[in-house]
């Protein structure tokens, strides 16, 4: 009778891998690691895939086509849309060639970009550009975006991603103040302060070289532009949670009220928080000391540092509220309490600061007619190097250095 052959136990094969400090691994679990692998080549990969969209096709252009302006040419410039299958960045750089096709000429242009609902449209406007009639200008549509839909299990229905964005006209100012558009933005008043202002600045810029010459109109051209490149540039609204900390951070600043000879709008009392480098819910206290309603108004608020030197922090419009809770529009006499809970970022060097003033900048009527400060008055509340500077001091010192002394001083004249 044979031996019999003794029973081994059944065992996996063991396989060895090169000597890569993984030692011996079993059978079973590798097939395990091999399944994995197969479900990140195949699975990651569509959860992270993202595609470009080309701007031409996903960028509308609306202008209506009986408008004042008319559509030459589109340039998308380094515009770039990339989406995955919840998320999508927007970089728009898309510069407009339009002509002026109405018989008046143009002091200003806004357009509205969007996407999806009315709230996620920006605006771009210029202001200052004297657009005459039959002339081109290229009007620059800049906007960023970042979208990103919740997971679906989330929401009782899915949210799409936005199929396309669009440009659109929301407003033009004529020379002459009047104005065309929907102006859905409420672009027209800033374009018509920006106008005053600019007629304004026109005014001084002529009186200076009446009375001294260009020794005496060229240092304070230059002096202002100069002075503008070193304020911190436009004001950004924070939400949500950056705008809950800097409330939680902020601490009471005084605010000392500039009285302005003429001014239709007086104000009594204005407070606001500071918080490292942002303006924390601006409350003002105003009285219509005119004879005609106020539709809006602008104040702007200058912060003082530790050395006394002061820089202009922010504007705020009482219009950037509805107009049901912002008060307006004011009856001559009326005197209202107005507030905006919001969060504007500022710049540098507010958190250094405890203390400012506050002035009214621009006062606009139901007629349409605007009121700004002269530079008289500022220059007398040593407001003027802290005012805003307006486009056409950019413009004619545009001119200046370009064409020369001649170009602008024909300017100035006409």
């Amino acid at each position: 009778m044979s031996k019999s052959s003794p029973k081994s136990k059944v065992q996996s094969p063991k396989y060895h891998l090169p000597d890569l400090g993984l030692g011996t691994w079993d059978l079973g679990l590798l097939r395990i690691c091999a399944a994995l692998w197969i479900a990140l080549l195949f699975v990651a990969p569509a959860a992270r895939a993202q595609w470009a969209i080309d701007p031409r096709a996903f960028v509308q252009i609306n202008l209506p086509a009986d408008g004042p302006v008319e559509l030459l040419n589109v340039d998308y410039g380094s515009s770039r849309i990339v989406r995955s299958e919840r998320t999508m960045t927007m970089d728009l750089d898309v510069t407009l060639t339009l002509r002026n096709r109405s018989a008046k000429p143009i002091d200003g242009l806004a357009i509205a970009l969007g996407w999806g609902l009315a709230r996620s449209e920006g605006l771009n406007a210029v202001s200052g550009i004297r657009l005459e009639a039959g002339q081109n200008y290229a009007l620059p549509a800049r906007m960023h975006a970042e979208i990103e839909t919740p997971p679906p299990r989330i929401l009782a229905r899915p949210v799409d991603l936005p199929s396309g964005a669009r440009v659109r006209l929301d407003a033009v100012l004529f020379a002459d103040g009047s104005g065309y558009g929907p102006d859905q933005m409420r672009s027209l008043g800033m374009l018509r302060v920006n106008q005053a202002e600019s007629a304004r600045d026109r005014r001084f810029f002529l009186a200076l070289f009446q009375s001294g010459g260009l020794p005496r109109l060229l240092p304070v051209l230059e002096k202002w532009v100069n002075e503008a490149h070193t304020i911190p540039g436009a004001q950004r609204a924070l939400a949500g949670a950056a705008a809950e900390r800097a409330r939680e951070q902020a601490d009471a600043a005084v605010f000392r009220v500039v009285r302005l000879t003429g001014a239709p709008l007086e104000i009594l009392s204005g407070r606001a928080r500071l918080s490292e480098g942002r303006l924390v819910d601006p409350i003002l206290e105003v009285r219509n000391q005119g004879g005609k309603p106020i539709t809006d108004f602008q104040v702007g608020w200058v912060l003082r540092d530790l050395s006394g030197t002061e820089f202009r922090a922010a504007t705020t419009t009482a219009s950037a509220r509805s107009l049901a809770s912002s008060g307006l529009p004011l009856a001559a006499g009326q005197t209202i309490s107005w507030s905006n809970p919001t969060v504007l970022e500022v710049g540098p060097g507010a958190n250094r600061v405890l203390a400012g003033r506050v002035y009214v900048r621009a006062v606009q009527f139901a007629d349409g007619q605007v009121w700004v400060p002269d530079r008289v008055a500022l220059e007398s509340m040593n407001l003027s190097r802290v005012a805003t500077t307006s486009p056409e001091t950019f413009r004619l010192f545009g001119l200046y250095r370009a064409q020369g002394t001649p170009a602008l001083l024909s300017d100035l004249r006409r």
